[in-house]
């Protein structure tokens, strides 16, 4: 599922906090910024998720993209059950191998339930339903965004995944409303392994294969979360009162994709 929201209120505080940050920089500083050759090493995502966070703000933004990334590893249901069975075969050749089989016996069960019953669909279903879904369809829409995490680059081809609803959604706005812009915010989440082609590179080509011209797209190429999608999209599209914009994610994600954007 996939779900759509006028997304219009976002505000101008922040950028007038923004300004008075920089009006009170010294001019000096300014004028002679202290190198630090470190920085691209530090930071892959390059400047532009510098100049978003500063320096020590990107550090804590990259600590918590880590951290986030090994505790839903370690938190994730399919994974928990799977280490619970690992630790009960491990507890079978131990003195304490009868609560090693009632420790078996549950994880089976919580693997049976999330492989063959509506359990996930029964837990998701209040997050999918917070945001009723808008009509998008009339009306003047100056900009339509799409957040990543459907659809990426392999083989020098266009891979979607079970989100790829977002993309298609997408594809249907932009035709619906020629005027507006469409903007793709996705870059690479890899943890390990560095990231060759972003979400963003598999949106162009799957847009321009569907027949959207170039020069609608706009394609933001840095982000790695959703408040990463948020603060980075907002400073490159700049929306202006009055404007309307279209959010578009998956609706278990929309309370969260509202949330973080209405704070950009």
């Amino acid at each position: 599922r996939f779900l759509v929201m006028r997304f219009s209120d976002l505000r101008s505080a922040a950028s007038e906090n923004d300004g008075a940050r920089r009006r009170s920089h010294s001019p000096q500083r300014e004028r002679n910024p202290a190198p630090n050759p470190s920085r691209a090493q530090l930071f892959p995502n390059g400047l532009s998720a510098f100049c978003a966070y500063g320096e020590v703000g990107l550090f804590k933004k990259i600590m918590f993209f880590v951290l986030s990334k090994i505790l839903w590893f370690l938190a994730s249901p399919v994974n928990l059950a799977i280490g619970g069975l690992v630790l009960a075969s491990l507890l079978a050749f131990t003195r304490f191998s009868g609560p090693g089989r009632w420790l078996g016996l549950v994880c089976v069960a919580v693997l049976g339930l999330l492989a063959f019953s509506p359990l996930s669909r029964i837990v998701v279903r209040p997050l999918e339903d917070r945001f009723p879904q808008q009509a998008v369809n009339s009306g003047k829409v100056d900009g339509i965004i799409v957040l990543g995490g459907a659809i990426g680059v392999a083989r020098e081809d266009i891979v979607l995944n079970n989100a790829a609803a977002r993309m298609t959604k997408a594809v249907e706005l932009a035709r619906a409303h020629p005027e507006a812009k469409l903007v793709f915010t996705g870059g690479g989440a890899n943890l390990l392994s560095p990231v060759v082609r972003t979400e963003a590179d598999g949106a162009r080509l799957l847009f321009l294969g569907l027949g959207l011209p170039e020069h609608r797209l706009v394609l933001e190429d840095k982000s790695r979360n959703t408040v990463e999608n948020a603060v980075f999209t907002r400073r490159l599209v700049d929306p202006k009162p009055g404007e309307r914009w279209l959010l578009v994610t998956s609706a278990w994600h929309m309370p969260r994709a509202m949330g973080v954007f209405r704070k950009a």
